[in-house]
């Protein structure tokens, strides 16, 4: 037997509250697009006052609410977005949801505003504090672009992070298989040693000298130094990968068809 998805119903009591936050929503819609029709050319203050509206219903009624309530609540904003032609996914951040649906406006615009109110919350800015707060970041732009900095960072840091554990790995592999091994006359190895080595024209590793009292703090140092060389040659395989991919010619359905005829 096919197990079957258990179709969600929402009571009376989650539709209730569906319904009671949208008028909400509604309400700063309306109040959107008398600003717009006003002020939107002489001042931000109005975008201001919105967002941090959209942040207070956001923050006061679906954080807290039922689970049940939120998911009535997702249902009838996607539904209510169809209805204005405004597409969404399914997995689109409820927040999301809200922007669109007060601004009625496109993914770009209404990701930027969210990157706003996210920025907000992660610096527990309440709604009431948001239009200053927003002054004193230097505007939405600024906020948007600090976001997105620190997006790329934490990936950066992600990054480097998985580098250093496949730096460590290669290392402890190489202890079974090693790279190369060297005897030294007058040094007697230790658990950690650094070699010295120069390159001469016939490709070889002349060893300087040998370092057999390495501190932890230096050997570590020595293996961010690794993982960055594995960053940077895993970054220059994907952007040639990348850069294939995208110059590699598409074949056309018709040309598929024709090929699989020929075979």
């Amino acid at each position: 037997m096919s197990k079957q998805t258990k179709t969600f119903t929402p009571s009376a009591l989650n539709t209730a509250f569906a319904t009671s936050i949208v008028q909400s929503l509604d309400a700063l819609s309306i109040a959107r697009d008398n600003w717009e029709q006003t002020a939107f050319k002489k001042a931000n203050e109005g975008l201001y006052d919105l967002l941090a509206q959209c942040l207070d219903v956001f923050n006061s009624n679906f954080i807290e609410a039922k689970k049940d309530d939120q998911r009535t609540l997702r249902s009838e904003l996607i539904s209510r977005l169809a209805e204005l032609k405004v597409k969404t996914q399914k997995n689109s951040p409820t927040l999301n949801l809200f922007v669109r649906f007060v601004f009625n406006s496109d993914r770009k615009r209404a990701h930027g505003y969210s990157y706003v109110l996210n920025a907000a919350i992660s610096h527990n800015v309440t709604a009431a504090q948001l239009p200053q707060w927003i002054v004193s970041e230097g505007g939405i732009e600024e906020i948007k672009r600090k976001m997105v900095q620190s997006a790329e960072a934490k990936d950066r840091l992600e990054k480097r992070k998985q580098a250093k554990e496949t730096a460590e790995q290669l290392i402890t592999e190489a202890q079974v298989n090693p790279l190369a091994t060297v005897s030294v006359d007058g040094f007697s190895p230790a658990k950690l040693n650094i070699m010295l080595a120069v390159g001469d024209v016939s490709g070889n590793f002349n060893v300087t000298y040998v370092l057999t009292e390495v501190s932890d703090g230096l050997y570590n140092a020595l293996l961010k130094q690794a993982a960055k060389q594995i960053v940077a040659k895993q970054d220059e395989d994907d952007a040639v990968t990348a850069e294939a991919a995208k110059l590699k010619p598409q074949q056309h359905a018709s040309n598929d068809q024709q090929m699989k005829k020929a075979a």
